[in-house]
């Protein structure tokens, strides 16, 4: 069940309406979709920041303003104080990388296919990389910043598969790839394919 789905119905399930828009993480499209919640007088909004997530900033000020109760999730907003549900995203990418080096991996490859890991200070994609160089650290492995590919495309399935084919046709040596998406991944997967690796046996 996806988070829409249960939002849905949870909130039916107590006599609310729901309302739902699709900003694919633009603040532009998540300050229109405000707009309407507002006029809407809605008693309250769950909003997924835009990126880089201090854009969202006066979108929620504007919310708890106007009295409605926010809740953030996925991306939280460390300056403010409203309530947030996000995920350890560090703990995840240390989990993550500390997993592939137990598996022998000595050389791995990291690629965000979004925009968020640009925004040093905000976001999970920053995080996760943080973990993930954590977790390489802690092994005593060195990180080559040459293997940490940031690629800005909405399309991040496309982003990782133009990325991952740079990474393994710069750095052949690579023998696993840490995805910061799941869309990423995909692209990453039909990279493989295209140049005859075979996963996991020849890359993770």
């Amino acid at each position: 069940m996806s988070a829409f789905q249960s939002i849905e119905k949870v909130l039916s399930g107590m006599g609310f309406n729901p309302m739902f828009a699709s900003t694919e993480g633009d603040h532009t499209k998540e300050t229109i979709a405000v707009d309407n919640l507002m006029q809407n007088r809605v008693r309250g909004a769950i909003l997924v920041p835009s990126l880089p997530v201090s854009h969202s900033i006066p979108n929620v000020r504007r919310l708890m303003d106007a009295g409605i109760a926010v809740v953030l999730v996925d991306r939280g907003i460390r300056s403010m104080k409203v309530n947030q549900v996000v995920a350890n995203n560090f703990q995840g990418g240390y989990d993550g990388a500390h997993h592939l080096i137990e598996l022998g991996h000595r050389h791995i490859g990291l690629l965000d296919a979004g925009v968020d890991a640009l925004q040093p200070k905000f976001g999970p994609g920053s995080e996760r990389i943080a973990g993930v160089r954590q977790a390489m650290a802690d092994a005593g492995l060195q990180f080559d910043k040459k293997d940490l590919l940031l690629i800005n495309d909405l399309n991040q399935s496309a982003a990782g598969y133009q990325g991952a084919l740079k990474m393994l046709r710069e750095s052949p040596d690579i023998t696993a790839i840490f995805a910061l998406t799941d869309a990423g991944a995909v692209g990453v997967l039909r990279a493989a394919y295209e140049l005859g690796l075979s996963v996991p046996r020849d890359l993770s």
